[in-house]
């Protein structure tokens, strides 16, 4: 239950802070991260979640935001070469990890572990992408229903047994997907749709 109130309070912190960025810069960096969202994708680590959701979480100072924004860079730019490798793919994204928990103080690492969970859960459902979360403006009451859906899916998953988690997980992250959905106004639904990369028809 303690672990419950830690991820929930740090999804409410995630979500209640709001000063988004306004230069062409970081306007650039939303862009990026949007598309390596709209692809999906698993666990989430402080090497993947977009430079301005740290800053939202954590408060990075000027000289940490270039630090991460470079090691980010260079970590998309080494994927793109080990294609296929999930051994090279693991270690290159482990000591991308490693990079940015190293510019991070202790506080700010340990902030950040608590909200891992329920951001993962929020990426791998694309119920919204994390690099958008500030510019929804979401109410506290969404703030809330949105936190007691993710408590609910991760209470689901972790009664999973183990050899059901696999499978068992897709329809409860679904559910969490459409909760998340119906708490968002047309507006904010819009935005997504205008903001989140198409995927690629198949060929």
């Amino acid at each position: 239950m303690k672990a419950f109130k830690q991820i929930a309070g740090g999804l409410a912190l995630l979500l209640a802070i709001a000063a988004p960025f306004a230069t062409p810069a970081a306007s650039a960096r939303t862009r990026a991260a949007l598309q390596r969202q709209g692809r999906g994708g698993g666990r989430v680590t402080v090497a993947t979640v977009p430079v301005g959701t740290l800053n939202y979480l954590v408060t990075l100072k000027d000289d940490q935001k270039t630090k991460i924004t470079e090691i980010q860079t260079k970590l998309k730019e080494d994927l793109k070469g080990a294609t296929g490798d999930q051994q090279k793919i693991r270690e290159l994204n482990m000591k991308a990890t490693e990079d940015v928990n190293a510019v991070l103080d202790d506080t700010q690492k340990q902030k950040l572990k608590e909200h891992m969970p329920v951001l993962t859960l929020i990426q791998q459902s694309r119920a919204i992408p994390l690099a958008l979360i500030p510019d929804l403006k979401l109410t506290d009451d969404q703030k809330m229903k949105i936190h007691d859906a993710a408590k609910e899916a991760q209470d689901k998953i972790a009664a999973l047994p183990q050899a059901d988690r696999r499978t068992g997980r897709a329809p409860i992250v679904a559910d969490f997907k459409t909760k998340v959905e119906g708490l968002l106004t047309d507006d904010q639904k819009k935005m997504i749709a205008e903001k989140t990369p198409k995927a690629a028809p198949a060929p």
